[in-house]
């Protein structure tokens, strides 16, 4: 989870930048009418695009990971995030990228694992002294995650649609 929070705190820096750059819009539409305006998608700006569009899919990607984690009946991470792969993201990968991706996604550890991970107490709390016992975290972790997906496949869908409503949608491989 540490890694989504990194993305996420990058992802908004990144959005805060061009909001600013923008002159503050009023809403997510306005931005990306902006942006339109500003010529985004031309060819002296298609690392931006690019960079758009890796971060919608990779929202993606990490709410397709993490609903199968919260599924107690989903298969190993390693299958879930291979899946999340082929369906959110290797379509806009050549083939290092997909090699490489698929590669990480195969050493990923057992679902155990990581859900005992994303529920050890914060930095600098004892175990003993963390709410509950490891197995009741890592319900409360599962819990968690349902509602993240949830609201993390809202935002993709109502991004998606704009995009593609204002012509700014990039399918273009990396």
């Amino acid at each position: 989870m540490r890694l989504v929070v990194r993305c996420d705190a990058h992802n908004t820096r990144t959005v805060r930048e061009s909001w600013e750059r923008h002159g503050r819009p009023a809403g997510l539409r306005r931005l990306l009418e902006a942006e339109a305006a500003a010529g985004v998608q031309q060819p002296a700006l298609l690392e931006e695009a690019a960079r758009r569009r890796l971060r919608d899919t990779m929202k993606r990607f990490w709410a397709e990971l993490a609903s199968g984690l919260s599924d107690a009946r989903g298969g190993s991470p390693a299958a879930l995030g291979s899946l999340a792969y082929d369906r959110e993201v290797a379509p806009f990968h050549g083939w290092v990228l997909r090699g490489t991706f698929r590669a990480a996604l195969a050493a990923l550890p057992s679902r155990e694992a990581m859900l005992s991970a994303l529920s050890l107490p914060p930095p600098g709390e004892e175990a003993a002294e963390a709410e509950g016992e490891p197995q009741a975290r890592r319900e409360a972790v599962r819990a968690e995650l349902e509602g993240w997906v949830a609201v993390l496949r809202r935002v993709a869908d109502a991004v998606e649609s704009l995009l593609a409503e204002l012509g700014l949608r990039d399918d273009r491989q990396l």
